[in-house]
């Protein structure tokens, strides 16, 4: 039950049971001042009070999938299984937060990503326009998380995860029609690695923007907050977009865009955009050249 304990001029205070207490500061709201009449005054302090205390209602997860969410899973078994092997060019930009509280990228690097029957396999191509070194072609498979490219959308839609979904609502972007369901996935059924080799399996939830005409994926976002103690990293989160992009003449649904950052315990974060061009099939002579620094 909601029970006024206090109020001042300028602060009110509001109890739910025992559980919570809601100082409400009215000095810089004087619409909301208890003292006042109308609509503004005690209702208008009681509805803030409510819309912090009760969220508002909202469809519940389920596992169970509707029409467009049926349609997603089918397209993304179908879109995976019809994709060629290919070869792109993976740009990273790497930040890191400084302490001002400001990203200041520290190195741009190329890759050649490789994906073939499935599965992605990468290869350092430069750092800052030089050669890298052996310890940084090898740090580059060891950090970071997993699943920037394919992997994440596959591990979303296998039953293996088990996730929940639930329906959010819809918009238009960019002439299509688009439909938002949130999700979670469970610790025991993760398969989203995060941090250094092997890394570990953290719960999370997320988003997916899915176009309501086809099925096809347009945004995939993730995030999670569940590590023990004895991981160094306090959040994790990963967004990918995907767009169209022309593979030998034909037009395919491909990632365009990944942004992951990590944050670790003490403070540290890191922040990596990447982005991904020049698709074609992938062939045994197949070869990408490092672009030109910015």
């Amino acid at each position: 039950m909601l029970s006024c304990l206090t109020h001042e001029s300028n602060l009110l205070c509001w109890r739910n049971g025992a559980s919570m207490t809601i100082w409400v500061v009215l000095r810089n709201a004087p619409g909301l001042c208890p003292s006042g009449r109308g609509p503004r005054g005690w209702a208008g302090v009681l509805a803030c009070a409510l819309a912090i205390l009760l969220p508002a209602a909202g469809p519940s997860y389920t596992k169970t999938a509707d029409s467009t969410l049926l349609a997603t899973r089918s397209y993304v078994a179908r879109w995976l299984a019809a994709l060629p092997d290919i070869v792109c060019q993976q740009t990273t930009e790497r930040f890191t937060l400084n302490l001002r509280q400001m990203w200041r990228r520290d190195e741009i690097s190329q890759a050649e990503l490789t994906v073939e029957q499935g599965v992605e396999r990468y290869r350092l191509l430069s750092v800052n326009g030089r050669p890298p070194s052996q310890a940084q072609s090898a740090a580059a498979h060891l950090q970071g998380s997993s699943g920037e490219f394919l992997s994440a959308v596959r591990r979303l839609f296998d039953p293996i995860s088990q996730a929940e979904f639930q329906r959010r609502g819809s918009r238009e972007e960019h002439g299509r029609k688009l439909c938002r369901y949130d999700f979670r996935i469970l610790q025991a059924n993760s398969q989203w690695y995060v941090g250094a080799d092997p890394g570990y399996r953290p719960a999370y939830s997320g988003s997916i923007w899915v176009d309501l005409v086809d099925g096809g994926p347009a945004r995939l976002d993730m995030k999670s907050r569940a590590f023990p103690s004895s991981i160094p990293i306090r959040m994790a989160t990963m967004q990918t977009t995907f767009e169209l992009a022309p593979i030998n003449g034909e037009f395919r649904l491909l990632p365009s865009r990944s942004e992951v950052v990590v944050f670790a315990n003490w403070g540290y974060a890191e922040r990596r955009v990447i982005r991904y061009s020049n698709y074609r099939r992938f062939a045994a002579a197949s070869r990408v050249l490092p672009a030109k620094p910015e």
